[in-house]
């Protein structure tokens, strides 16, 4: 028997064709550059939400980066959150994706009242890239801070940083412990996940 393609049984995503439309849109003669990235940042979000979409991410991604290093200053957040973006497409190497972090850091630190949660939410992501690089000496304290915060009000993030430290404690030897925070992350992970 045969089986068509995934891609033959697909209809057109109205999602994506709604973002493309927009894009479309933006790009008219004497259209806004900004409103071009944003439409295209959508469309990216779009693709990447579905997971299979991903080199089409990246590309609009890419596009609206380009739109934004041309127009917007070079310690803008809005870039910063579109380098965020770009490091989790997977479509880079850990190094590669671990430098699009750094360079958002530089940014969201250099701004005059940073915002607490990029920052945070930027050095856990680093930590995950570090904790996937091999990298366990340079994530753990990074991942300490954010059990540390997450802890207050624990969130999925809570439950990922955990999950991330056993890793760490037990790709470092420290076996007891990282049992002990397994257990602590299948807890955190039943409550924060929906019932």
């Amino acid at each position: 028997m045969i089986v068509p393609s995934l891609h033959a049984q697909t209809k057109p995503d109205p999602v994506i064709e709604a973002a493309k439309q927009v894009v479309a849109s933006a790009e008219k003669p004497g259209g806004d550059d900004l409103q071009l990235a944003s439409a295209l940042i959508r469309l990216g979000d779009a693709y990447r939400s579905r997971f299979i979409y991903t080199a089409q991410a990246d590309m609009a991604y890419q596009h609206a980066l380009s739109i934004y290093q041309k127009t917007l200053q070079p310690d803008d957040t809005r870039i910063a959150d579109l380098l965020m973006r770009l490091s989790r497409i997977g479509l880079t190497e850990n190094v590669a994706s671990e430098q699009l972090i750094h360079r958002a850091l530089a940014i969201y630190s250099k701004q005059s009242s940073p915002d607490e949660n990029a920052l945070l939410r930027a050095r856990f992501e680093l930590a995950g890239n570090l904790v996937g690089q091999r990298r366990y000496k340079e994530a753990e304290p990074l991942l300490i801070e954010a059990i540390q915060h997450y802890e207050k009000t624990p969130t999925a993030e809570f439950s990922f940083a955990l999950r991330y430290y056993a890793t760490v404690l037990e790709f470092t030897g420290r076996l007891t412990e990282a049992r002990d925070l397994q257990k602590r992350f299948e807890d955190a992970l039943n409550q924060t996940m929906p019932r």
